[in-house]
């Protein structure tokens, strides 16, 4: 199977080949472009240009699994943060009625209860803060990621 393309940015001559690779992945056949002409017995008059993206979408590519590996620390980060604080909350919850059989009068309940839902809301508020601490940590690793492939784009175009 092939047939006649041009790619943007070459250089003028017989178009090239598309052929497909030899590989399949699942139902669908993976083609590649080969830098031959289309007639195999044409010689291209000059040398064609390579096309620049292969070239251009490896430092992105890069960055991609800079920023894969930034996120699923932080991702890592989060859910371990989260998973200790349900851990300390649930014992907290289940150590509540056994503190209330303990208790002898409706004043000790009463002081109970309060002094369990007092503690769950500091508890929520403490790990809101560091939930929000840590996200904060995970954007700006990710910002740090674009920051960098902006700047080297920058330098790349101004040479």
């Amino acid at each position: 199977m092939s047939k006649r393309i041009a790619p943007k940015g070459a250089q003028s001559g017989p178009p090239l080949k598309t052929s497909v690779h030899p590989f399949r992945k699942g139902k669908h056949e993976v083609s590649i472009m080969l830098d031959k002409p289309a007639i195999e017995h044409e010689t291209p008059a000059e040398p064609r240009a390579v096309p620049a993206w292969p070239i251009a979408i490896w430092p992105s590519i890069a960055d991609a699994a800079s920023w894969n590996e930034n996120a699923l620390q932080g991702l890592t980060m989060l859910s371990g943060e989260w998973l200790d604080f349900v851990t300390r909350r649930l014992k907290e919850d289940v150590n509540l009625p056994t503190k209330l059989a303990a208790c002898r009068s409706p004043n000790e309940i009463s002081s109970v209860y309060a002094a369990f839902w007092q503690k769950l809301v500091d508890d929520y508020w403490k790990e809101l803060a560091v939930l929000g601490k840590l996200g904060g940590d995970m954007a700006a690793s990710a910002a740090s990621v674009q920051r960098r492939r902006a700047k080297a784009v920058a330098e790349s175009r101004s040479l």
